[in-house]
């Protein structure tokens, strides 16, 4: 079930996604603090949205690349169900860790800051995928998306057909997004946003889709995408826009499979880093809460010194986190959620 080639544009693009996500968590201070500037923001804040739906489409285009899609898919299944439990379940200790002694130190006692923190793990998070941490709605979104792909390739549909399906159930979700309609339930645009994002790499992988021009068409889309989103016109053409520029990239990067450089090799930490980064972030946030003095007060400090601290502490630390939480909490859970994932699929 291997992949039939490599494609190292992916890798460099995986990287450059991560990095992408990070800051679209780093910088969210501009809006919460109110010092969100055209000049410190709004330029580039839209343009980081590529990254999220760029990991479904090249999920999606690795699965049509495997001689067994069916059962390559199946068994992702598993393991994205078994990572997004493992890091549910950190994040949910992690920070009632935080949560409840910064709680603490403002005079609440042990009872009301542990009912405080219950409080905040909803049923709605826990329908998004964000009851352990926000940034988790991408392997919960993925998890359902991929489930949807598993059973349309079981029943025979093509490429085309599957796309066309996703696209509805997409427009759909936009539609209910706009309405304000259980929005809560699909943050981020929640599982139709990546099952759009994820059959359209398959699409573009299966067919052998290519664009002259690819790369140019799909940076021009994001700049009208970004544009849209600075303006009064919400959410189906912007959204559109959006899902047509990472489309746009795919075709490039299906076209051009370059060479392993530095840049290609650094894909390697990319889920690492998108999984790992928000625990300094968390932890920055509670201590300047409860100590406002240490708060970083230069704007471009702050976002250079969070961003690199906390790639590079996902990097450095999560090899052995791996070792001693990731590993032994897998093997405990994989084969009662692989359990799970054969009633999904309606396997014997």
């Amino acid at each position: 079930m291997q992949n039939k080639t490599h494609n190292y544009t992916i890798d460099k693009f995986k990287f450059i996604a991560a990095i992408a996500v990070v800051l679209i968590h780093v910088t969210a201070f501009l809006e919460t603090e109110d010092l969100a500037t055209f000049a410190n923001y709004y330029w580039y804040r839209h343009l980081l949205n590529f990254a999220v739906p760029f990991f479904f489409a090249t999920t999606g285009y690795l699965i049509a690349q495997q001689t067994e899609t069916v059962r390559y898919v199946r068994n992702q299944l598993t393991k994205t169900l078994v990572m997004y439990s493992v890091f549910t379940l950190f994040y949910i200790v992690i920070d009632g860790l935080i949560f409840i002694p910064a709680s603490l130190t403002l005079d609440n006692t042990l009872a009301q800051a542990l009912g405080q923190y219950l409080n905040t793990l909803t049923l709605t998070k826990f329908l998004n995928g964000q009851i352990g941490h926000y940034h988790l709605w991408y392997l919960w979104a993925l998890f359902l998306a991929s489930l949807i792909l598993y059973h349309l390739l079981k029943r025979g549909l093509n490429a085309t057909q599957i796309l066309m399906a996703a696209s509805v159930l997409y427009l759909v979700a936009l539609y209910i997004i706009s309405k304000n309609a259980h929005a809560d339930l699909l943050a981020n645009g929640g599982f139709p946003k990546a099952l759009i994002s994820l059959s359209a790499g398959y699409y573009i992988s299966q067919r052998n889709i290519t664009l002259k021009s690819g790369l140019v068409i799909s940076s021009l889309l994001m700049l009208a995408y970004q544009r849209l989103s600075l303006s009064n016109i919400q959410c189906f053409a912007g959204e559109t826009l959006l899902i047509l520029a990472i489309a746009a990239l795919m075709t490039y990067i299906n076209q051009t499979p370059g060479r392993q450089t530095p840049l290609a090799k650094l894909a390697s930490y990319s889920m690492e880093i998108y999984l790992f980064h928000p625990i300094l972030l968390t932890i920055y946030s509670y201590t300047t809460n409860v100590q406002p003095q240490l708060e970083i007060e230069h704007i471009g400090l702050r976002i250079t010194l969070l961003t690199t601290v906390t790639i590079a502490a996902s990097v450095t630390l999560y090899p052995s986190f791996k070792r001693y939480y990731i590993d032994p909490t897998e093997k405990h859970l994989d084969p009662i959620l692989d359990t799970l994932i054969t009633t999904l699929t309606q396997e014997k």
